[in-house]
């Protein structure tokens, strides 16, 4: 086994922290705060969240319980659709998206270390807006949960051909519609209608 090599790690220090995430993306920083929670850090903790609503709030009981071990922390967590049940004040602070309009009311400091984990959007987003406020771009780490381009590095990206018909004069055969591409062409293939076990001539 080899020790981590990820950059995506709590900085040491005494200054004040900043965990920024949206949906699963709260993961690698509820280890962040597992480890503040664990030394009882004295450090201004900032947990910014953002959910849909109270049923898709991961890890919302733990970060409640971490949060309330740590005696600087502070908490916004938005849903951007509060469900019927859902309570302002207890499950959520308020309603919306965790947005860069919010980010200037709050008052963050700005010589935070700061961590962001989310969508690609959100990451750069709430990135532009921390460094808007102030905040040095080289203490914002971010860290994406979520799909985005394949990398294949010395290999160069090459066109993608659109679908077409095949080259050639349509056949006699029957018409076959392909979901995909939305093209239907006429087939090629033909068959003897004395033999129903084998077909001469030529297919797609």
């Amino acid at each position: 086994m080899a020790a981590p090599r990820g950059t995506f790690t709590l900085a040491g220090g005494d200054g004040p922290v900043l965990l920024v995430s949206a949906g699963i993306g709260a993961t690698p920083v509820l280890a962040m705060l597992h480890a503040l929670a664990a030394e009882r850090s004295t450090r201004p903790v900032w947990w910014l969240h953002g959910a849909r609503d109270r049923a898709e709030h991961p890890f919302a009981e733990e970060s409640r319980a971490l949060l309330a071990r740590l005696p600087n922390a502070h908490a916004l967590v938005c849903y951007s659709r509060p469900g019927a049940g859902d309570r302002q004040g207890a499950d959520y602070t308020t309603a919306g998206r965790l947005s860069a309009g919010l980010l200037e009311r709050l008052a963050l400091p700005l010589d935070a270390d700061t961590y962001l984990c989310g969508p690609p959007a959100f990451m750069r987003q709430l990135t532009e807006a921390l460094v808007a406020l102030g905040i040095d771009p080289s203490r914002v780490h971010t860290e994406t949960f979520g799909a985005e381009p394949g990398l294949t590095p010395g290999v160069l990206a090459t066109p993608a051909r659109a679908p077409h018909p095949p080259v050639g004069p349509p056949g006699a055969g029957a018409g076959v519609s392909f979901a995909r591409s939305g093209l239907t062409v006429t087939s090629s293939w033909t068959c003897d209608p004395s033999d129903r076990t084998r077909g001469s001539g030529r297919g797609l």
